[in-house]
């Protein structure tokens, strides 16, 4: 069978359906977008691991606003 200057043993629905599946291998459009959600992804893992680190004494700091805040007095000047 002769296709686009060569002889190839596929058939006609093959080769119909070869061209549209290279284009797609070929196609980098979606590139961009896998790039930054893997940047969105490093950055959440970065956040949950400085977060886990992090979280007495960022408890300590809400623990002593809500201490404070209940000591202030409630009575208007």
């Amino acid at each position: 069978m002769q296709a686009d200057g060569f002889t190839t043993a596929l058939g006609q629905e093959e080769l119909t359906m070869a061209v549209p599946i290279q284009a797609f291998v070929a196609d980098d459009a979606g590139q961009g977008l896998v790039e930054y959600a893997l940047i969105i992804a490093l950055v959440a893992i970065g956040l949950i691991a400085i977060l886990t680190l992090l979280r007495n004494s960022i408890g300590n700091v809400f623990n002593r606003t809500r201490n404070t805040l209940n000591t202030v007095p409630s009575s208007s000047y």
